[in-house]
């Protein structure tokens, strides 16, 4: 890490990040265009920070790299010194000049001697690689950038065009629950059709939607707070936000299971006592009966949602977050713990949960995938967790369900709809997949 700082442990950045990105490592999802390495290489043209891959004789990743003009770094053997040359660093990276050990170094590790003397330099915060022990993820790395421009205020859709943080959220949303937009878009045709609770359900929808755009912004600060360099001053800004992302998930639980309620007609009601009955979780494992009556309901009207709902790994992570909840609003608060690695910038932020999340992730999950600490936990005879993997799961798996029940949710079939109708959804929708807001009023922007 360049001069031993970290670039997020300022807000806005006194610097921006600068990664090496060992193109070695990379070359196959380079040239399949795999989604991250897609996300990396645009992130990179924004030119918003330094991000410099190392040099690769594979012509089909040369192509790929140059067509989208990227920072590729080239190196120089002047006198009995290496040079390291590209748009952002020019300079001495080595005095290693023996080509029979650079042959052997290749030969053991897989990866050149200069690309493995550059990524040990201090030129670079941090540098991207599988390759070498030194490196970090492709994935972590996503999620400083991620951090590094949501929290200094920059969103860019292309290296010339500036948007705002409202679009960036609405754009957010729209990426990790795409099926929201469809669903959306076929309510706001058929509405006509819900005579009764048509402005109930288009607030449970806008409900959702909010919901999940905040979600989206717990998961940001925790993910700023874990990555920066822990201390004792992010607990606060942890137990708050981490507070916050509890409730908002089973609010979104609460919001998918009224909004399937009203346009199934399940026949329960927010304004009669039947409504306690209306939750997601399994009436089975919480061994209690609330939902049994719901459940019954939405088996005769969509068994197809009945069954998503209530298979082992969805009904598990709708039942592990309500204790979380519950300690949370009723008991004892989460509590964060620092734990110190081998030096300052290896620290972990864990927290502490009760011991009932455990409990019901086994049903399906293994605890450490969303970041449970065995041996620390064994030590302090308490549950905890690492809140940078805990954040990053939960956040997949809840975007991972409302996405699956929106798109399961099929209003075509249970409202009559003319061809006209029919036509009209369908080129909305290409309409909006060009340019999110054509032919909306302004009070409809934040539904798509």
């Amino acid at each position: 890490m360049r001069n031993d700082y970290n670039p997020l442990d300022a807000v806005p950045a006194l610097e921006a990040p600068a990664m090496l990105v060992h193109t070695q490592s990379f070359l196959q999802e380079i040239r399949d265009g795999r989604p991250e390495m897609q996300r990396l290489i645009k992130i990179a043209g924004l030119q918003t920070c330094p991000i410099i891959f190392t040099p690769t004789d594979d012509e089909v990743v040369q192509a790929i790299l140059k067509e989208n003009d990227l920072d590729v770094a080239q190196y120089y053997l002047q006198h009995n010194e290496y040079i390291v040359k590209s748009k952002f660093l020019h300079a001495v990276f080595s005095a290693e000049t023996d080509p029979e050990l650079a042959l052997r170094f290749e030969a053991r590790h897989g990866f050149s001697l200069n690309d493995n003397m550059l990524m040990g330099n201090h030129y670079f915060h941090y540098h991207i690689s599988h390759s070498s022990k030194r490196g970090i993820s492709l994935d972590r790395a996503l999620d400083i950038l991620e951090v590094y421009h949501v929290k200094s205020g920059i969103f860019k859709l292309r290296a010339n065009d500036i948007t705002n943080q409202f679009l960036y959220d609405l754009i957010t949303v729209n990426k990790v629950i795409p099926n929201y937009k469809s669903l959306f878009i076929e309510f706001y045709h058929v509405k006509s059709a819900f005579p009764k609770y048509a402005d109930t359900i288009e607030n449970l929808l806008q409900s959702l939607h909010d919901r999940t755009m905040l979600i989206n912004k717990c998961v940001v600060e925790l993910k700023y707070q874990s990555l920066r360099t822990v201390t004792n001053n992010a607990s606060t800004e942890v137990m708050y936000h981490l507070s916050y992302l509890a409730v908002l998930v089973t609010g979104s639980f609460d919001n998918l299971a009224w909004i399937i309620n009203y346009i199934y007609d399940l026949g329960f009601s927010l304004t009669e006592n039947n409504r306690i009955k209306v939750k997601l979780q399994n009436p089975v494992y919480p061994q209690k009966k609330h939902s049994e009556a719901y459940y019954k309901a939405l088996a005769v009207k969509a068994m197809a949602i009945s069954s998503y709902l209530l298979s082992d790994k969805v009904s598990c992570l709708i039942d592990f977050i309500y204790p979380l909840r519950d300690a949370i609003q009723h008991r004892s608060f989460i509590r964060p713990l620092t734990v110190g690695g081998a030096n300052r910038k290896e620290d972990k932020l864990l927290i502490w949960f009760p011991e009932e999340v455990r409990q019901v992730l086994q049903r399906y999950y293994k605890p450490e995938s969303f970041g449970f600490a065995s041996e620390m936990s064994g030590l302090m005879s308490r549950d905890y967790y690492d809140i940078y993997v805990f954040s990053k799961k939960l956040h997949t798996e809840i975007t991972q369900l409302i996405n699956t029940v929106c798109g399961l949710i099929m209003l075509t079939d249970i409202v009559p709809v003319s061809v006209q109708q029919i036509q009209l959804i369908n080129e909305t929708k290409a309409s909006l997949a060009r340019d999110p807001f054509v032919g909306l009023k302004p009070q409809q922007f934040m539904a798509y």
